[in-house]
Order: structure tokens, then C-alpha cells, then sequence
């Protein structure tokens, strides 16, 4: 087949790109040098139209004239502030920087697809090809989105894939309707009165606030009212005072993330939290501020593109996992798939592998050929067309 001919002869340089960009990995917010290797590739295959700096370093490619029928592909610019501890003479050259959740990986597919698309636009569509940065903060979607040059973009379907250790390499990984969890970082600070170590009377201590408040976040069924199945919080961090011996604390931080299926029920279930943790705070006579944080929205999956993507599965003699319960984590996608019918989708990336955000997970070139077959199939599918009728 002519997709397998392709793949054949350029797999080698695509890994080669993904070994250049694990190499040189930019956090959230910073991917400056990511997008400029991006778009020196995008430029390299011939797009009909190019668009950087959406929202930042965000990076939109289109192949095609024709917008009555759009597919769009997301991959992501950002790494992670996680060491890379993998053996290989592409490990990062920044100090304490990673992708250490496969952002490369997803970037690389995404470029064999901008190759493909050189010599083979759609006849009566477009395909488009959009690289995010700040996935990790849950920034850079709402940041794109917000920004008047996506509207140049239109409005078409939206596809991501993110790849998954703990399932068999190459398996999708699929599900109707939510796919993975909203959640949000709550940020809780406390100020009393320091006073001397000897004679804390003298002084307003929020230690015993703290407590209570972590109590209250780690049992949320006994005060919020809801079950474990609907949220999930969990205490990332606190701290009281300062390492003063001498001195009764007069501060303190509690941060927590919130998570669940439906953002309608996290909210409620932050507004719950912010009334309870206002009661603890009158009662200890301390003064209160509660920010929030690296915010993401339900992804929700569209049940027609998750039809066109079980069918490119299939088509790919690719394995199927349909999941029953979304995934408690949450990515950016949602901001779009709130936006544009879409469905974010997981690819296997081995059973016995090492998980997402760990200083040894390095993403498996194994799947790139996996992931560029089904992409391929997937736009041959969506625009009802044969693989031979895909090219002009």
C-alpha cells in the first residue's frame, strides 16, 4: 500500500525529529525554540496556509482550500519541570526539563502527517494540523481559543491522541461522552499574627485551622456531601510558618487539586468547600484568600467522530478498548471539544511501561507508525474517501 511505502521511507526522519525535540524540551509558557523547529518543518511541507503565535507560540497548519469539511489534529509544544533520567544519547539538555508525558511523540506524529499531507491534501475539505503549548498548566487551549486568529480556523472537527502506559502498545483506547475528568488547583491562605515561641497566646496561630481544613479535604463525603465517584480531592501541599524555633506561625498555605467527571459538580463541590473552610477560618479569628489554578474542563467525546475513529481502528486492524469510566486526570483538549465536535482518544503505549510523569518514561517510537497509519485512515474515512482518492 502506498501508506505503508510512505511510512517506510520517512519514519527515520521523523524519529529523528522526535530525538531532536525530546532533546531539547521547553516548559509550559516557554516553548519559543519547539515552535520555531515546528514551524521550520510545517514550512518544509508546503501547507496552504501557516499561523503562529496563537496564543502564544500556538502553531496552526492548514493543507487544503476548500472549508466546507475541516479536520483538525492537536498535538502539544510543552515539556515537563521533571528530570530526564533516561539512557540515550538524546536526553534533554535542560537541567530539571522533560517530556516526560509524550509530547514529542504526539508533536512527531503530527509532523509524518504534515509530510503526508504535502503530496496528499483533501479534494473537498481541508485537514489542519494545530500545536498547543501550556497543555500541562491548562492554559494554552483557552489562550488559542480566545485568540481572534483560530477564528481564521473555522469550525472543524477536532482530534487528539495521547498515549497511555498500563495498556498494550498500540491499543485504542476509546470511550463515548466524557473522557477524562475537569479539575482545578485551589490555593487556600490563611494569615493570623506571629508571636513569640514562648507565648503563642500573644499571637493568632492557623495551625489548628490547617488541620481542620486538610481534615475537611480528605473527607469530603462527611462535609461536602459528595462521593468519591463524583470528586476527588486531593492535599498537594502545605505549610505553617516559617523554621523559626523562636516563633508562634502567623501564616499559612494549603493547595489541593479538585477533580471530576462533570465541571458542573467540581465548581459546585468548590463552592461547598469555600463555605466550609470560611466557617474555620471565623472560628480561629484569621483572615482568608482562596485563588484557583491551572484549571481544565471536562473533555467530552463527540459519539459521531468517536464512530469515525472506531472505524479507522478497525480499518487499521488496530485493538480496541472501550473503557466504562472516564479518566479521573484531565488535559486541555476539553477546552476545545466544549467548542467543536471532537474526541480525544488513548493509544497503548505498553502494559509494563513506565507511567506519564516519570523521570524514565521516554515515548515509544514504536508507535509512530502505528499512530501516522491511523491518522491517516482516519482522514481517508472522515472525508469518505479511498486511499488512492486522497491524493491530488
Amino acid at each position: 500500500m502506498k501508506t505503508d511505502i510512505f511510512i517506510k521511507n520517512n519514519l527515520s526522519e521523523i524519529i529523528s525529529f522526535r530525538k531532536e525535540l525530546h532533546a531539547n524540551p521547553e516548559v509550559s509558557g516557554k516553548e519559543i525554540k519547539t515552535a520555531e523547529r515546528v514551524t521550520e518543518w510545517l514550512k518544509d511541507c508546503k501547507p496552504d496556509r501557516l499561523i503562529t503565535n496563537i496564543g502564544g507560540e500556538g502553531i496552526a497548519t492548514i493543507f487544503g482550500e476548500d472549508s466546507r469539511k475541516s479536520l483538525l489534529f492537536r498535538a502539544e509544544l510543552d515539556a515537563l519541570p521533571i528530570n530526564d533520567n533516561i539512557e540515550a544519547d538524546y536526553r534533554s539538555n535542560a537541567k530539571g526539563v522533560g517530556h516526560k508525558c509524550g509530547h514529542d511523540g504526539h508533536m512527531a506524529n503530527l509532523a509524518g502527517l504534515a509530510l503526508w499531507l504535502k503530496e496528499n491534501r483533501p479534494k473537498d475539505g481541508n485537514v489542519m494540523l494545530l500545536f498547543q503549548p501550556a497543555e500541562e498548566t491548562g492554559e494554552g487551549a483557552a489562550k488559542m481559543l480566545s485568540d481572534p486568529k483560530l477564528k481564521q480556523l473555522g469550525s472543524p472537527s477536532v482530534i487528539a491522541m495521547h498515549n497511555l502506559p498500563g495498556f498494550e502498545k498500540g491499543d485504542v483506547i476509546l470511550k463515548d461522552d466524557v473522557f477524562t475528568f475537569a479539575s482545578t488547583g485551589m490555593i487556600i491562605q490563611l494569615e493570623g499574627a506571629t508571636s513569640h515561641a514562648a507565648h503563642p497566646e500573644g499571637g493568632i496561630s492557623p495551625s489548628l485551622a490547617v488541620s481542620e481544613i486538610i481534615q475537611l479535604l480528605e473527607n469530603p463525603t462527611s462535609s461536602t456531601g459528595h462521593s468519591e465517584d463524583k470528586v476527588r480531592i486531593t492535599v498537594i501541599h502545605a505549610k505553617i510558618g516559617e523554621q523559626a524555633f523562636g516563633t508562634s506561625p502567623g501564616e499559612a498555605v494549603v493547595m489541593a487539586t479538585i477533580r471530576s467527571a462533570e465541571t458542573e459538580i467540581m465548581d459546585a463541590a468548590t463552592k461547598e468547600i469555600e463555605s466550609n473552610v470560611k466557617e474555620i477560618v471565623t472560628k480561629f479569628k484569621l483572615s482568608l484568600n482562596i485563588s484557583y489554578t491551572e484549571r481544565f474542563e471536562t473533555t467530552r467525546n463527540d459519539a459521531e467522530m468517536a464512530d469515525v475513529v472506531r472505524k479507522a481502528a478497525k480499518d487499521c486492524a488496530l485493538n480496541i478498548q472501550e473503557i466504562e469510566k472516564p479518566f479521573p486526570w484531565s488535559e486541555d483538549f476539553g477546552r476545545f471539544t466544549g467548542v467543536f465536535p471532537g474526541v480525544l482518544l488513548g493509544m497503548g503505549a505498553g502494559v509494563e511501561y513506565p507511567q506519564l510523569h516519570h523521570p524514565k518514561y521516554d515515548y515509544p517510537d514504536e508507535l509512530i507508525p502505528v499512530a501516522l497509519r491511523f491518522y491517516i485512515q482516519i482522514m481517508n474515512n472522515y472525508f469518505g474517501l479511498s486511499e488512492k482518492e486522497s491524493t491530488n
